[in-house]
């Protein structure tokens, strides 16, 4: 680690010094323009300035510049740790600011899954879909409708889902042609919910609806 930071030092007092030697060099350019500004007549003559002027310019410049870059010379180790963590801590910042943005995504609108999750969800819509249209064909609208508010009470649906599956049920004209329906039917129907929903129901909620859906 010091030979690092020795070699950085180095490597900056060279810059420094390059730097020192172009602006010296800018400086004495820019007054010897100001000098044939000053004596047109040396312009006309194509005659240098005087080299009495061009001595005391550059002593005075060459001692301007060194006052302005005394302090830059030498570094500490110290010094440059301390910057080079400065530096990594803002790296870590920016990278930290750049996740924040990219998190802060599906709040803007974007699907917080991305498309994989928005086909998941339309594929579950389709199955419940089918579910519904399927239950009411076999039990009825009221006994599906009953077994969707079970579902809600055990736990088994959110609110959501149970919105979404009364208007889907509202939706369909089918109606068994029994009047009975037998406790096997609405057991295979609650298998069908679990399985459009991705799971299966326990056996205390399957009690349930055998037991509250059925009617007569």
């Amino acid at each position: 680690m010091p030979t690092v930071l020795e070699d950085r030092v180095k490597a900056l007092e060279e810059e420094v010094s390059i730097l020192k030697d172009e602006i010296r060099n800018t400086l004495l350019e820019i007054q010897e323009q100001v000098l044939m500004h000053y004596y047109p007549e040396l312009r006309a003559r194509d005659a240098a300035p005087p080299e009495e002027a061009l001595m005391v310019a550059r002593a005075a410049e060459a001692r301007r510049a060194a006052a302005t870059f005394s302090g830059v010379q030498r570094f500490s180790a110290a010094e440059l740790a301390e910057e080079q963590a400065t530096d990594e801590a803002a790296a870590a910042s920016a990278g930290a600011e750049a996740e924040a943005a990219q998190g802060a995504l599906p709040a803007l609108g974007r699907p917080a899954g991305g498309a994989p999750a928005a086909a998941e969800g339309w594929a579950e819509v389709a199955r419940l879909m089918e579910w519904a249209s399927a239950s009411v064909a076999r039990i009825g609208k009221e006994r599906t409708v009953k077994a969707i508010e079970i579902a809600v009470e055990t736990g088994y649906l959110d609110r959501q889902a149970r919105d979404m599956l009364v208007r889907l049920v509202a939706l369909s004209d089918g109606e068994p042609a029994a009047a009975r329906v037998s406790l096997k039917a609405i057991g295979e129907v609650l298998q069908g919910l679990g399985r459009a929903l991705g799971r299966e129901a326990d056996q205390a909620t399957e009690q349930r609806f055998l037991q509250e859906v059925r009617l007569g």
